[in-house]
C-alpha cells in the first residue's frame, strides 16, 4: 500500500484491460483521494471493474471520467459504487454520452452524497426527465453548490423544474 493520493491518467488511450488493472490496484490502495481517468477508452468491462474498486475507496474526494463513453449499465454500476464514497466532493462526467437513464442514476447517487458539492454533467444527452431527477437531488443534497448542465437537451419543462428546486 502506497501513500499515493492523486492519480491522473487522462487521454492515455487506456482500454478495459488497463482500467481493470488500475481498478485491482485501487482495491488495495484505499488512500486514493483524487482519480482522473477521463479521455480513455473505458467500456463496459472497465467501468464495471472500476465501480467494484471504488466501493473500497472510502477517502475518494474527486473522480473524473470526462470524455468517456459510458453506457447506462456502466453508469448504474458507477453510481451504486459511489454511494459508498462518503468523502466524494466532485464528480466530472461531462462528455460521457449520459442519457436520461444515466442521469437518473447519477441524481439518485447525488441525493445521498452529503459531501458532493460539484457535479459536472455538461455536454451529454440529458433531457427534461433527467433534469427533474437532478432537481430532486438539489432539494435533498444541501452541499451541492455547483451543477453543470450546459449543452444538454434540457428544455423549458426541465429548466422550470430545476428553477423550482433552487
Amino acid at each position: 500500500c502506497t501513500n499515493l493520493q492523486r492519480l491522473t491518467l487522462t487521454g492515455c488511450q487506456i482500454g478495459d484491460s488497463g482500467i481493470a488493472t488500475i481498478a485491482r490496484a485501487l482495491g488495495k490502495s484505499t488512500r486514493i483521494k483524487y482519480l482522473n481517468l477521463g479521455g480513455n477508452d473505458i467500456q463496459e468491462k472497465g467501468v464495471g471493474a472500476l465501480a467494484e474498486a471504488l466501493k473500497h475507496c472510502k477517502e475518494l474526494k474527486g473522480l473524473g471520467l470526462e470524455n468517456s463513453r459510458l453506457s447506462d449499465a456502466g453508469m448504474a454500476a458507477l453510481s451504486s459504487a459511489l454511494r459508498a464514497c462518503c468523502a466524494l466532493q466532485w464528480l466530472t462526467l461531462n462528455r460521457t454520452s449520459c442519457s436520461d437513464a444515466s442521469g437518473q442514476h447519477i441524481a439518485e447517487m447525488a441525493s445521498v452524497s452529503s459531501n458532493l458539492h460539484t457535479l459536472n454533467l455538461a455536454h451529454n444527452k440529458l433531457s427534461d426527465n433527467a433534469a427533474s431527477h437532478l432537481a430532486a437531488a438539489i432539494e435533498s443534497n444541501t452541499s451541492l453548490s455547483k451543477l453543470l448542465l450546459d449543452s444538454n437537451d434540457i428544455g423549458d419543462a426541465g429548466a422550470m423544474r430545476l428553477a423550482a428546486a433552487l
